[in-house]
């Protein structure tokens, strides 16, 4: 496995995600600095990398670890990944108090693993952990979490399907080589 200085990269993707989102996303004369890149970051698929907290809904996911490497990790094709997160869910923010779950999985793809499910009556906070296989092909991948509200993991992981999460879930990245 390759090492890079994290700080060194954070900066360099930053700059680059200012940069690039910066053409995307119009901005009107009216708004402050802080609000201007505030919102060039949380619309940028690589949040994630930059953030050490991501909100998105009532749930915020921090303390992401992936292979003991941090928020961006490399690894081989098929190569079975581990991870661990804290989560804190806001239940003044819940839609119901019916059961919900936090799913973690790569964007565009199939959701891989169930991490929590609670009722929404409460706050809830935690550490969770999960698993995965790396993707066959080789590539660049978003980590990222979804919030259902279903009676099961096993439906919630389904739903991922119909309502896969945006880009302002992305949590780290997975480069596969």
């Amino acid at each position: 496995m390759k090492t890079f200085s994290f700080s060194k990269l954070q900066n360099l993707i930053l700059s680059t995600a200012l940069l690039t989102c910066s053409l995307c996303a119009p901005l009107t004369a009216a708004d402050s600095l802080g609000t201007k890149v505030n919102d060039i970051i949380s619309t940028c698929p690589w949040v994630g990398l930059i953030a050490k907290e991501v909100t998105s809904g009532p749930v915020t996911i921090s303390k992401l670890n992936i292979d003991d490497e941090g928020r961006m990790v490399f690894c081989k094709p098929n190569e079975k990944i581990e991870g661990t997160l804290r989560y804190k869910i806001d239940s003044s923010k819940l839609d119901s108090w019916d059961l919900h779950h936090i799913v973690v999985g790569l964007r565009k793809d199939e959701a891989q693993s169930c991490i929590t499910h609670s009722l929404g009556v409460w706050d809830k906070k935690g550490k969770a952990s999960f698993s995965f296989v790396a993707p066959s092909e080789k590539g660049i991948y978003e980590v990222c979490f979804g919030y259902y509200e279903v009676a099961l993991c096993s439906d919630a992981v389904r739903e991922w399907k119909n309502n896969p999460p945006s880009h302002s879930s992305t949590i780290g990245v997975l480069i596969v080589e």
